[in-house]
């Protein structure tokens, strides 16, 4: 009898170990915001992504901002920035393919890791088609609000890659693109938008 509580106990508690390590694991690897994988994931996953088997292949990483985003938070107050930031996570999960992984880094900065392509055209492809699926007009709280972003993209051997010089080389093409076209937000909500944040920011 003795022996079967002591199982039940043990087996209890192995339990509550192994759920509380994927919590801890989910807290360390996601974004709480936008519940996309964190910048600690997309070591992990590139790290992954160098040690599969078969020939050498290219990883891809693609980096985005979103444009003015601190005039939308100015403009429209930060719980409309915070969903700019939730619409946008939820296109790009919807939007990536089976072997692309979508990131939010910090801030209004997302990647996106392509862990098998086959050179940079098809890195510049991706970023092209994500740009616009992106650059759309988002519901926030109701109200239309247009969005546009900044994207760039970079692809290397997977095996001789790095995180930091993927991201240096990406953040050097994004700023590229935003650089290379006229970047306009259109506050289409704007005074709508700001009058339903301000009692909330206020209470």
């Amino acid at each position: 009898m003795f022996a079967d509580i002591a199982l039940a106990v043990t087996s209890c508690g192995t339990a509550a170990a192994t759920l509380y390590a994927h919590h801890l694991h989910r807290r360390l690897h996601t974004d709480p915001l936008t519940g996309l994988p964190n910048r600690t994931a997309l070591y992990r996953a590139l790290h992954r992504a160098q040690r599969r088997p078969g020939p050498a292949r290219q990883v891809g990483l693609l980096l985005a901002d979103v444009d003015r985003f601190k005039l939308i938070n100015d403009t429209h107050g930060h719980r409309t920035g915070d969903a700019v930031l939730t619409s946008i996570a939820a296109v790009l999960a919807s939007e990536c393919r089976h072997e692309e992984i979508p990131i939010r880094l910090h801030g209004d900065e997302f990647a996106v890791l392509l862990t098998s392509v086959r050179g940079p055209a098809e890195v510049e492809q991706r970023a092209s088609e994500l740009r616009t699926q992106l650059a759309a007009t988002h519901r926030i709280h109701g109200l239309p609000l247009a969005v546009t972003v900044s994207l760039g993209g970079t692809a290397a051997p997977a095996r001789g890659a790095t995180p930091s010089s993927l991201l240096a080389r990406a953040d050097e093409q994004m700023y590229g693109d935003k650089n290379a076209r006229p970047v306009t937000t259109l506050p289409t909500a704007a005074p709508v938008a700001r009058r339903r944040d301000l009692p909330r920011e206020a209470a």
